[in-house]
């Protein structure tokens, strides 16, 4: 029963991130229509014309979803948490069912009210050695990482000597 759950959970993520994405596409299309027409140009059927990136995020709380991944046939990527109770093991998961890895490394927001441990977030008061803990620690972490993206963050992301 709890499958079924997780299913449609599952399915209903899913369907949101694609409307989101199909909003955003309209809206930037409106957007650069109305202020100056593109000429249109031959392309071919073969020709990518463009390119979706699908990173769904804040994983590793649990490995329900592991179950799903091998059934997604489109590539996506997996952003998981790290130090997280199942981090490693739907890293692995999502590795072995041929989707990328990324770190979703948690950067210090201007504002949170959940608690966490000490030195799991990137701050901007850290010297760069213990940035560099934290960042090794996280990437050991998680196996089969090809890139990095923010968790949070606003507040890291805007400083510029950070």
């Amino acid at each position: 029963m709890r499958l079924e759950s997780s299913d449609k959970a599952f399915k209903r993520l899913i369907g949101i991130v694609l409307i989101g994405f199909a909003c955003i596409l309209y809206f930037h299309f409106a957007r650069s229509s109305a202020k100056t027409p593109v000429p249109i140009q031959k392309t071919s059927l073969r020709e990518p014309v463009g390119r979706i990136a699908l990173i769904i995020d804040d994983w590793g709380y649990n490995v329900d979803h592991c179950a799903y991944l091998s059934n997604i046939k489109s590539p996506i990527t997996v952003s998981v948490l790290p130090s997280l109770t199942y981090s490693s093991k739907i890293a692995y998961c999502a590795h072995q069912t041929g989707h990328q890895v990324m770190l979703h490394l948690p950067l210090e927001p201007h504002l949170y009210h959940e608690t966490y441990p000490k030195d799991y977030i990137l701050t901007t008061d850290m010297d760069e050695r213990t940035i560099e803990g934290v960042i090794n620690k996280a990437m050991a972490n998680i196996p089969h990482i090809v890139g990095v993206n923010n968790h949070m963050g606003s507040k890291a992301t805007e400083d510029r000597e950070f």
